[in-house]
């Protein structure tokens, strides 16, 4: 090794050190001792590493110095940890807030709804008897097409309803429906036989309003004993009626003054 390279390897060379070892560490140990000069360089580099070492050494460390190193390495990783929890927590509730949006959606727009029905309670209204008449107009507006209107017909005994009023299709027409009216006359009470008999009215709604009808038709009676109903056109102020009944008549049905529509 010649000096050239030497004093390239001097700053490794350390008192037991690993920085320089092997082939070079060897080859450098052998040329120190066999140059003066680069021996030299090598004793006074030892020598400066020894006084900075000592005058380090020396410099008093403050009293409280590793605890207030310590310290703040601990502020630091609480500092940071707030930091990650804020983030955190800042995550979770915007991921919570998609979760019952989720929720949310899925059930106003999939959950199957739950219909209650309480069984006591259609049998007590079932047993108290048919609605009257008032009642009937009710049913009728709720039934979604004719408003508020009293459209019942007001010319039957509502004794002899049965069931609740329902929108029908009116027969002959498709996709037309309206109100619609079942009374049953039940035998008689004083022991005699008798047979009852059945009526169906049809509510036809009639004038200038939406969802109203044009009846047309000269008849208003018809009793051809060929068919099972005889039938009867009542016109009435706000709708017309179409009485269907399937005995000689509905006398039995009928009021002797007819209510105020």
């Amino acid at each position: 090794m010649d000096c050239d390279n030497a004093r390239l390897y001097l700053p490794y060379l350390t008192p037991g050190g690993k920085d320089l070892d092997g082939r070079e560490a060897e080859e450098l140990r052998r040329h120190l001792a066999e140059c003066s000069a680069c021996n030299a360089l090598a004793m006074n580099a030892r020598r400066l590493d020894q006084h900075l070492g000592r005058a380090m050494r020396a410099v008093e460390v403050p009293a409280g110095m590793k605890n207030r190193i310590l310290a703040r390495l601990a502020d630091n990783r609480r500092a940071r940890y707030r930091l990650w929890a804020k983030r955190a927590s800042r995550y979770a509730a915007v991921a919570a807030g998609l979760l019952l949006a989720a929720w949310l959606g899925y059930y106003f727009w999939y959950a199957p709804r739950e219909n209650v029905i309480d069984v006591e309670t259609a049998y007590i209204t079932a047993s108290l008897g048919p609605p009257d008449y008032h009642q009937v107009n009710s049913a009728f507006a709720r039934l979604g097409q004719l408003g508020a209107r009293p459209i019942a017909p007001p010319f039957v005994n509502y004794d002899y309803l049965v069931g609740e009023p329902a929108l029908a299709e009116l027969p002959g027409h498709k996709g037309k429906k309206v109100p619609q009216l079942v009374f049953v006359r039940p035998p008689s009470k004083d022991g005699k036989p008798q047979k009852a008999t059945k009526v169906i009215i049809y509510a036809i709604p009639t004038g200038q309003y939406p969802g109203e009808y044009t009846v047309r038709g000269e008849r208003t009676h018809f009793k051809d004993d060929e068919y099972r109903y005889k039938a009867e056109v009542v016109p009435g102020q706000r709708c017309t009626y179409l009485v269907l009944y399937d005995g000689g008549d509905y006398d039995w049905l009928r009021v002797p003054v007819p209510r105020d529509q």
